[in-house]
């Protein structure tokens, strides 16, 4: 029978602790003098005890551990942990759905699988040559007991798609989907597997002699086109150890499916993706690709998609890789012939390029004027409204905010002003520029009417930011936003809004702060509008303010979203001793249920530590990223991926500079770090998308990389 004893899981930080469970104590030798009278059911038979579901998987990890230790053939290992399982859910009675959010088993499962494979594959392991069970004969009883995790399924689905099974995998896919919602959140994983099924689906396609589709592999996969990981797909094709010819084969289909992306729908592309993506790393790939792949699309007139690459990369601080765009276009194709609206993006991307000293400003003029004058006044063909359009996004952009006004008098044609988008943009400069101007002034500049989301938007910031009184602010708010023709407003609306009413907000109001904008704390965007509401706040009191006006509910479905946010602003603006606080309240109002501190909350404060150690240069915070990590992995039994990328990029970024790190934090780098990336290496859990941390690493002779990892 398996123990019902377990050990006592405790989650500590700085002194705060969760009160030990009572553990059942061990029965008295026979003879010994007792009153009590043993538990008995209808049938007048002794009950067994309920044991604890933690310590019923914990006997169930470390007999697998034991099985495998023994080398044990798979079958044999597999029939021990199906018996030790039944037992659990039919004499002990444990109920399978308390396994559904349990880490525990992870790393042991995965391992059968990879026995499992490899005993098929012809390499017999263990004391006899049994058949073993399949992955997929495996991974259904994962599933039968709810210990199915993401890389479970990716490695059936790899071996599906190695054996070009490619039904199979796609039928395993809407397994995954059945079943998704009872597993951990895993966004690494789901992308993973969502790669591997659409791999599957170009086998698919190959196999019936049918051009992939963008549109069908969209509705296998339950998302929007832009949301496919394409990648991923590749990466996974070159990883699978497929042979040349089938490899070569999904490549050329890969290739295929991404070019129609590109190109079906362009303004889909542009609207729905490029100008929507945060990730500089997949817009560079996809650029690359694009420009291998799109040879006849960005060599007739409409360059739209590199004009719109441009832009997206400059404004996400790659600007130096947009510009050089247009010369890499030059290079692919002899016929590529660069056309205005590509000059255009131009001048918008040269605007976010920095400069530095006391020239600066005049440096990011000379840049603009530079690409004026030489690609757009020189041309054959007469200024077009897109142009001035650039022209004005590219000094509001540099901060000329006063060369916006004397460009607009000289140089826009009077015919040209008329223009309701290029009016706008003006408008917009000069309701971004204005500082502390009376509200007197800010009145007249306002139009009567207003269609343009961002300008109303800038208008109301600009509102709030001066004296005007609340009822003013009202009035423009309802006339523009609330008004049966009115602008539908969005997030950012609704946070300047919130901004505003900070101002005369009065603590005993019954709603809290959300409620003055019509939410609630349970509204589906009120996350989400909290995130911009930082965005737009520069003042850490007034931020710590509306956080209380927020009256948080520490235990909501939500809440960790929420304190993550401010989790976020804090460590950004350097305050790191009050972001510890809040984890540490958070953490202390949660203590009874320390899961509720989540994956989110712990991002946070990796990825905060991680970049105030590359800001100043400071190897301390890695000390404070080891306190997490142990903190961690008591409260969750691992550390998530984002978290140990957090970590090896502080590594990575002070070990290039050849920082100095103290012994403790050697010691936590060797020994705790790098020894949980072999073991995320082995388990098949975890991919480094960046090589260059492990190479900068490498650099430091007092960290010792493994072997596997090199």
């Amino acid at each position: 029978m398996l123990s019902a004893r377990f050990s006592v899981r405790q989650c500590c930080v700085r002194g705060l602790a969760t009160q030990p469970n009572h553990v059942s104590q061990p029965s008295k030798p026979d003879g010994a003098n007792t009153n009590k009278t043993k538990p008995a059911g209808e049938d007048g038979k002794v009950k067994r005890p309920r044991i604890q579901p933690f310590a019923a998987l914990n006997t169930v990890r470390s007999n697998l551990s034991n099985d495998f230790d023994k080398n044990q053939p798979a079958q044999k290992i597999y029939s021990q942990f199906q018996s030790d399982l039944q037992k659990l859910t039919s004499e002990q009675r444990v109920n399978p759905k308390y396994f559904m959010n349990s880490s525990i088993c992870n790393s042991v499962l995965t391992k059968l699988i990879l026995q499992s494979n490899l005993e098929l594959n012809g390499l017999n392991i263990g004391e006899s040559a049994t058949i073993p069970p399949t992955p997929f004969e495996i991974l259904q009883t994962y599933l039968k007991y709810n210990l199915a995790r993401h890389q479970h399924f990716v490695l059936v689905l790899k071996q599906f798609l190695v054996d070009l099974q490619p039904k199979e995998a796609i039928n395993l896919w809407v397994s995954f989907l059945e079943h998704s919602k009872e597993m951990p959140l895993n966004s690494t994983g789901t992308s993973q597997i969502q790669a591997l099924t659409s791999i599957g689906y170009l086998m698919l396609s190959r196999e019936s002699n049918v051009k992939p589709d963008v549109k069908v592999l969209s509705q296998i996969l339950s998302v929007s086109a832009d949301k496919i990981p394409f990648h991923a797909i590749e990466q996974e094709i070159k990883s699978l150890g497929l042979k040349a010819t089938s490899k070569d084969e999904l490549l050329k289909s890969y290739d295929e499916l991404l070019l129609q992306w590109f190109t079906a729908d362009k303004t889909a592309f542009v609207d729905e993706f490029l100008k929507e993506s945060n990730d500089t790393k997949l817009l560079g790939f996809l650029w690359k690709k694009y420009l291998a792949l799109a040879v006849e699309d960005y060599t007739s007139t409409n360059q739209e998609i590199p004009g719109a690459f441009m832009i997206r990369l400059a404004q996400l601080g790659r600007s130096l890789d947009a510009v050089k765009i247009v010369g890499q276009l030059k290079e692919a194709s002899t016929n590529f012939q660069p056309t205005v609206l590509l000059y255009n993006s131009l001048l918008q991307a040269v605007a976010h390029i920095p400069a530095f000293g006391k020239e600066a400003q005049s440096t990011r003029l000379d840049r603009i004027q530079a690409v004026w004058n030489s690609y757009i006044k020189k041309s054959n063909e007469p200024i077009g409204v897109d142009s001035y359009k650039a022209m004005l996004e590219a000094l509001i952009t540099a901060g000329h905010f006063k060369t916006v006004e004397t460009f607009w008098t000289l140089d826009v044609p009077a015919d040209v002003r008329n223009n309701s988008e290029l009016s706008e943009i003006y408008l917009r400069n000069y309701f971004a520029s204005v500082e502390k101007v009376p509200f007197s002034k800010l009145k007249s500049k306002i139009p009567n009417e207003l269609q343009n989301l961002k300008l109303a938007n800038t208008i109301l910031l600009a509102l709030a930011h001066s004296d005007a009184s609340v009822g003013d602010i009202d009035a423009f708010y309802v006339r523009t936003f609330q008004s049966s023709t009115g602008i539908k407003p969005n997030n950012q609306t609704l946070a300047i809004k919130l901004l505003a009413n900070m101002k005369t907000f009065d603590e005993t109001n019954g709603t809290g702060i959300l409620g003055t904008v019509g939410l609630s704390a349970n509204s589906a965007i009120a996350a989400l509008v909290i995130e911009e509401f930082l965005k737009i706040c520069d003042n850490q009191e007034v931020a710590t303010a509306f956080m209380k006006a927020l009256r948080l509910d520490n235990s909501s479905k939500d809440s960790a979203k929420k304190f993550s946010n401010f989790l976020d602003y804090y460590l950004q603006h350097g305050n790191w001793e009050y972001a510890e606080k809040l984890f540490k309240e958070y953490l202390t109002a949660n203590v009874k249920a320390p899961s509720q501190v989540n994956y989110k909350l712990f991002n946070s404060m990796f990825k905060g530590f991680s970049e105030l150690s590359i800001a100043k240069n400071d190897t301390g915070f890695v000390t404070k990223q080891q306190v997490y990590w142990e903190l961690c992995q008591k409260i969750h039994r691992r550390v998530f991926h984002e978290c140990v990328i957090s970590t090896l990029k502080s590594v990575s970024v002070l070990s290039r500079r050849n920082a100095e790190f103290s012994e403790n934090e050697l010691d936590f780098i060797n020994n705790t770090v790098l020894p949980y990336l072999v073991k995320l290496k082995i388990e098949n859990t975890f991919k480094l998308q960046n090589p260059r941390y492990l190479q900068n690493i490498k650099s430091n002779d007092k960290i010792h990389i493994p072997q596997e990892l090199l």
